[in-house]
């Protein structure tokens, strides 16, 4: 419906536009396939997956070299990254002697983040936001400031949720910048 017009019709209302939805997954597949006329079932199943894993790994092991520059710890940030989960299977075991539990504490498990598609692209967009953060408190410039804006904008066009921890963790992070360190940027 994207690749045809830019307000979509609601699939539940027929004739009706599909309204306060955030779309911006949709749209960027759309995007895409008149840039490129990949079929969207490839760009939504196999391309995006791919690169949303692979952005994700590249932007977590840049994140912890960061933060820690210790060898192990990126390694463990890497292997939480594509194969932990939590441990939501024990409540299923204990309650029907079954092993389940996908989304017991609402996680995503990296067995089935891109099935989940705007999780993955939230997760990719958290760890390059996180990384200008860092960037930005170490070094007070105003160039890394629009790239966080939009990132963020962005965001939380494709996962609110994630936008509002973003926007929360800014906001403490800017009070512990006034409050403690006295600087105002």
């Amino acid at each position: 419906e994207l690749i045809k017009t830019a307000l979509p019709l609601n699939p539940g209302l027929s004739g009706n536009k599909l309204s306060n939805y955030h779309y911006f997954y949709d749209l960027l597949l759309a995007a895409t396939f008149n840039i490129s006329q990949v079929p969207v079932i490839d760009l939504l199943y196999r391309f995006y997956p791919l690169l949303f894993s692979l952005l994700l790994g590249i932007g977590t092991y840049y994140l912890v070299k960061n933060i820690t520059n210790n060898k192990l710890a990126i390694l463990f940030s890497l292997y939480f990254v594509y194969f932990a989960g939590s441990f939501g299977w024990i409540i299923d075991l204990v309650k029907s002697r079954e092993l389940g539990g996908e989304s017991a504490f609402w996680v995503n498990q990296p067995v089935s983040s891109n099935l989940n598609h705007p999780f993955a692209i939230s997760l990719v967009l958290v760890v390059a936001i996180l990384l200008l953060i860092k960037q930005i408190t170490q070094k007070a410039d105003f160039k890394t400031l629009l790239p966080i804006v939009l990132l963020v904008g962005a965001l939380i066009e494709f996962k609110v949720y994630a936008g509002v921890i973003i926007l929360g963790s800014l906001t403490l992070i800017a009070l512990q910048q006034i409050i403690f360190s006295k600087q105002f940027f």
